[in-house]
């Protein structure tokens, strides 16, 4: 049994959240992710080069892969994934911040692509 695929990462800190996210999907399928390499601070036709050069795979956003990358083939999940977003803004909120909020629930009813999770109030460790 060879060695399990070299997988991009985005750098942490920056990257945490996604980082912890898809790890916990790859476990989820009953797997680990083992062998890991950190993408630069880069735009992303620059961070897939590993990938063009077929030195690894990364995990994307759909969003990312409509405009095409020179060797980098985009293969959606079926069924797809989600990332959980959630908003980070400082309290109190102030009327900007609330006009945003407001805008974001009109969204998440009106089209349905947002779910309801619970506040937290849990801080970052670094």
């Amino acid at each position: 049994m060879g060695e399990g695929p070299l997988v991009l990462l985005p750098r942490e800190p920056a990257g945490r959240a996604f980082n912890q996210w898809l790890r916990a999907v790859v476990r989820g399928a009953g797997y680990e992710l083992e062998r890991t390499l950190e993408t630069l601070s880069a735009p992303w036709d620059h961070r897939m080069l590993p990938v063009a050069e077929a030195e690894a795979a990364s995990v994307l956003v759909a969003e990312w892969t409509r405009e095409a990358i020179a060797d980098v083939v985009a293969v959606p999940f079926d069924p797809p994934l989600s990332f959980p977003i959630d908003l980070a803004t400082r309290q109190p909120a102030d009327q900007h911040v609330e006009r945003i909020v407001q805008a974001t629930l009109r969204l998440r009813d009106g089209e349905g692509w947002l779910k309801h999770r619970p506040a937290h109030t849990t801080l970052p460790d670094d």
